[in-house]
C-alpha cells in the first residue's frame, strides 16, 4: 500500500472588505450588528477552514454541472453522479474526483436505514475517505504592515416608493490588503481499492481556487464583499481557461 500526505501553503489577500460572521452572542447598544469571527485566544480575525472548503466545493460542484442534475439542492453524492452518468449530463469525472477530495454526504434520515447503510458503505468503497483538509487561516503579521484591520460598513434599505433610506445596519469587515495564511493537505492513496491520480486532484483543486478568485469568499458577495487573491504554494494562480 502506498500512502502519502502532501502539504501546500495558501495565502489569501483580501481585495475588497471581507465578512465572515461570528454569530451574535450578545446585544450591544450602539455596537455593530454583525461581527467578524475572531480567535478567542488573541481576538484576531481568522478565516475558518470550513468556510474555504465549503465555498471551493460548491463552486466546483456548479462547475461540474450539479445544478443540471440535483433538483432539490442537495450536495453532490454518489447517486447524483450515477444519475449524471445515465443521462450523460455534466462532467462526471470531475464529480467523482470532487467526492474523493471533499468526501460524500449521507442522508441519515432515510426510512430504509439498512439500505442507506449499504449505500453509504458502497460510497466509502468507491470514493474512500476525504482527501483534502483545510486549516484555519490565521492573520499574517508583519511589523507595520497594517494600520487598520477592521472597518464598520454601514448599509441601509432603500424604500422603493420614495427612495428614502431606512433600517440601517452595521457590518464589521476585514479591510482590503489584509493577508491570511494556512495550509491545505492532500492525502494520496494507491492500493487495491484506490488508485489516486494526484495530478488530477491538484488540477481540480487549482480550478476551485481559480473559481474562488473570480467569485468571492464570505458573506454579502453580491454587494461587493469578499473578493480575494490567492497564492497557492507560493505561486500566483494561472488564468482560468
Amino acid at each position: 500500500m502506498s500512502f502519502q500526505i502532501k502539504k501546500y501553503n495558501i495565502e489569501i489577500t483580501v481585495v475588497t472588505g471581507l465578512y465572515i460572521g461570528a454569530g451574535r452572542t450578545a446585544l450591544r447598544i450602539g455596537g455593530v450588528d454583525s461581527e467578524f469571527i475572531r480567535n478567542p485566544a488573541n481576538n484576531e480575525p481568522y478565516i475558518p477552514g470550513s468556510s474555504l472548503k465549503g465555498k471551493i466545493r460548491s463552486l466546483l460542484e456548479y462547475d461540474a454541472g450539479l445544478l443540471a442534475i440535483s433538483k432539490d439542492g442537495k450536495v453532490l453524492n454518489a447517486k447524483i453522479v450515477q444519475d449524471a452518468k445515465r443521462n450523460n449530463i455534466g462532467n462526471t469525472k470531475n464529480m467523482e474526483n470532487i467526492l474523493k477530495l471533499f468526501g460524500t454526504s449521507a442522508d441519515n434520515k432515510s426510512s430504509k436505514e439498512n439500505k442507506s447503510t449499504q449505500d453509504n458503505n458502497k460510497e466509502q468503497i468507491n470514493y474512500g475517505i476525504t482527501r483534502l483538509s483545510f486549516s484555519d487561516l490565521s492573520l499574517k503579521k508583519n511589523s507595520g504592515e497594517y494600520t487598520e484591520i477592521f472597518e464598520v460598513k454601514p448599509e441601509v434599505s432603500i424604500k422603493r416608493d420614495d427612495g428614502k433610506a431606512e433600517s440601517p445596519r452595521f457590518t464589521e469587515r476585514v479591510v482590503a490588503g489584509t493577508k491570511f495564511t494556512g495550509t491545505i493537505t492532500l492525502k494520496v492513496f494507491n492500493d487495491s481499492v484506490n488508485n489516486d491520480n494526484e495530478e488530477e486532484f491538484l488540477k481540480l483543486l487549482t480550478r476551485g481556487l481559480q473559481l474562488l478568485e473570480l467569485d468571492a469568499l464570505g458573506g454579502s458577495s453580491s454587494r461587493g464583499y469578499g473578493k480575494v487573491s490567492i497564492l497557492f504554494d507560493g505561486k500566483e494562480l494561472p488564468d482560468l481557461k
